[in-house]
């Protein structure tokens, strides 16, 4: 991560192809668009239901449940 203050930078590279083919399971780390504000975020699936994720930052941060669809992409280079 770079940046100063509060607002940080983070480069990743990420693939979408597997999570057509499969599921996403707890402990993948994944970019996904937040619902309210559009952002794409890097989060850590910790729990999972039918079509949803529970997600937290490996830091501290926004974490909570979210769909399916939200997930853009399975993180596969920091």
């Amino acid at each position: 991560a770079t940046g100063t203050g509060k607002t940080k930078t983070l480069q990743v590279l990420a693939e979408s192809l597997s999570y057509r083919l499969f599921s996403p399971k707890a402990g993948d780390v994944v970019v996904l668009k937040e619902p309210k504000s559009n952002e794409r975020l890097v989060k850590r699936i910790i729990l999972k239901a039918p079509n949803r994720f529970f997600v937290k930052s490996d830091n501290i941060g926004w974490s909570g449940l979210i769909h399916k669809k939200t997930i853009l992409g399975r993180v596969i280079l920091i």
